[in-house]
């Protein structure tokens, strides 16, 4: 987990100045853009939970078995070369590599990414018995 805040957290950082800088948006519009993000990522990571993943056996072994760290997160190449998948598209929708890094910021800050990974890490090893961790 810490590897991936350590590579997402530049990048988000990244998204949102150049974004606010080069955008050219204004303050609505950057929240405007920054809210499709976090909006896009949650219909994607519904649709790729729901039609994608429940196909493949390492996503099933997760259910399994919910507290091994190997089936908890998407291989970070596979969540780097999406990202990268998705700030291209985003990009030219947006007509603007820029307004397409803030979305693509909004999808990293989104509640699949940064804050539901370590709400989904915490969420899966902590006792609900106790409150302490497991393992």
């Amino acid at each position: 987990m810490k590897v991936r805040l350590r590579v997402y957290g530049p990048l988000l950082v990244a998204g949102l100045f150049w974004g606010g800088l080069e955008g050219k948006a204004g303050v609505v519009g950057f929240c405007a853009l920054f809210a499709a993000g976090v909006l896009i990522w949650t219909l994607l990571e519904y649709l790729i939970h729901r039609f994608a993943f429940h196909g493949f056996a390492p996503h099933w072994q997760h259910h399994h078995d919910p507290i091994d760290p190997a089936f908890i997160l998407a291989p970070l190449w596979l969540s780097l070369s999406a990202s990268g998948v998705l700030w291209v598209l985003l990009s030219v929708a947006a007509h603007s590599a820029a307004r397409g890094a803030l979305m693509a910021a909004g999808i990293v800050a989104g509640p699949g990414r940064c804050c539901g990974a370590c709400e989904n890490i915490t969420t899966i090893t902590t006792s609900p018995a106790t409150g302490s961790a497991t393992g």
